[in-house]
């Protein structure tokens, strides 16, 4: 039941959440109770990211750009609808650099150029069709 945590007393994981406080943007503290000793004890935790009146705080500082931090959001966007990172930019409202640093937070794979740019190309990473200028020069 615990994530870590135990009872200070006698090192047990089995106990009731008595309440929940949050002392500051980042820092939660738990009031529990031990179910073996009967013991009362506190676990803080210390938070990377807060949601407090619909902003979104990351290490204590307000962001400018919350849905770059929604992984589930970006993942929708980038991976399942296709969209290209300055197509997302512009629906944030922020620069595609910011949407490639989210993506690489993330670990969301990015997808190849040619994928992007819809151009087929075969396994050496050679054009199939080959340009008007290539034709010319082969008498095709």
């Amino acid at each position: 039941m615990s994530d870590g945590v135990q009872c200070p007393n006698c090192g047990s994981d089995d106990f009731t959440y008595m309440s929940l406080d949050a002392h500051d943007s980042v820092t939660l503290v738990d009031k529990l109770a031990c179910n073996d000793c009967g013991a009362y004890f506190v676990a803080e935790y210390k938070l990377s990211r807060v949601y407090l009146d619909g902003e979104v705080y990351v290490n204590g500082r307000k962001v400018k750009y919350p849905l770059l931090y929604d992984k589930m959001w970006l993942r929708e966007k980038y991976v399942d609808e296709r969209l290209s990172t300055t197509e997302i930019a512009r629906v944030v409202g922020c620069w595609k650099s910011s949407v490639d640093s989210a993506l690489e937070r993330y670990r969301i794979p990015r997808r190849e150029r040619a994928e992007v740019s819809g151009r087929k190309r075969n396994s050496q990473g050679l054009r199939l069709r080959p340009s008007n200028k290539t034709k010319e020069l082969l008498g095709l």
